[in-house]
Parts: C-alpha cells; structure tokens; sequence
C-alpha cells in the first residue's frame, strides 16, 4: 500500500495485489533479495517497478535462490563483525563445531565411490591455484600463521 502522512489524516494512494516474493527488492552486493541487516527483513523494490508491474525475479524458484544467497551472505556478514567481540571461550566453541563439521565432511569423501576420489585427486593435482572470483589466488587471503586455538 502506498499512502500519504499528511498533518491530519492518512491517505490511502494505491494497493497493490500480487505474490509477496514479486514485492521484495534486490541487493547488489550478493545479487540475492534485499534485507535489513539488524533483522533480517526483506526490504520493498523500488516504487517505480511496483507502478510498471516489474519484478526482480520472474518465479518463486529463481527467488528462492535469491533469499539463500542473501541468506548466506548475511550470516556471513554477522560472524564477520562480532567474531572478535566473542570471548575466547565462545571462539573456541565455535571453532570446535566448525570442525567437527569440516572432519564430517571428509569423512563422507573419503568413503565416497573410487571414481569421485580419483575425480578430486585429478582436480588436486593442477598447477593453477585455486582463485576467487575476484580473481585474487586464495592463498594470498589466508594468514599462514597457525591459529591460537
């Protein structure tokens, strides 16, 4: 609903009617849905694309996809921010679950089918290395100290 705040009263301008995920806005810092960082919230498209009827997304599906990124990358922002706030304690709890969850997954690989171990032992043995998708090498981005935990 868009509407006026005047001095006395509220008036009521335009409704409009559609499927909720075709009102949300876009973020291009991880090409994902729009949010409010404090709480997660998705935030509105811009006016102009609720008077021409346009969407961001063009099905539920491809928006779905948009609220996991956005997701994601909030989760990650969070960390990020208050990781060095936390106590010792507390990065040491989480460190323990992150990898307990890294030693579960390779668990899983090594006893994967012959053919998908033989598969990562060719991609492993490449010369290039692995890169962002800026394009910067990752192991430029690393530390190569060992952590305190």
């Amino acid at each position: 609903m868009r509407y006026t705040d005047g001095d006395t009263t509220i008036r009521c301008d335009r409704v409009f009617f559609d499927r909720s995920w075709r009102f949300v806005g876009r973020s291009s810092l991880v090409d994902g849905v729009k949010y409010r960082k404090k709480d997660g919230n998705m935030r509105p498209k811009p006016w102009a694309m609720f008077e021409s009827g346009e969407a961001f997304w063009t099905t539920e599906t491809e928006f779905e996809a948009a609220e996991k990124r956005a997701e994601v990358y909030r989760a990650n922002e969070i960390i990020k921010e208050y990781l060095d706030d936390l106590s010792e304690s507390d990065q040491r709890l989480l460190y323990d679950r992150l990898r307990q969850q890294f030693e579960e997954k390779s668990s899983a690989r090594q006893s994967a089918p012959a053919q998908t171990s033989f598969r990562r032992n060719a991609i492993s043995c490449c010369k290039m290395p692995a890169r962002s998708a800026s394009g910067k090498r990752l192991s430029d981005s690393f530390s190569t100290q060992r952590s305190p935990w």
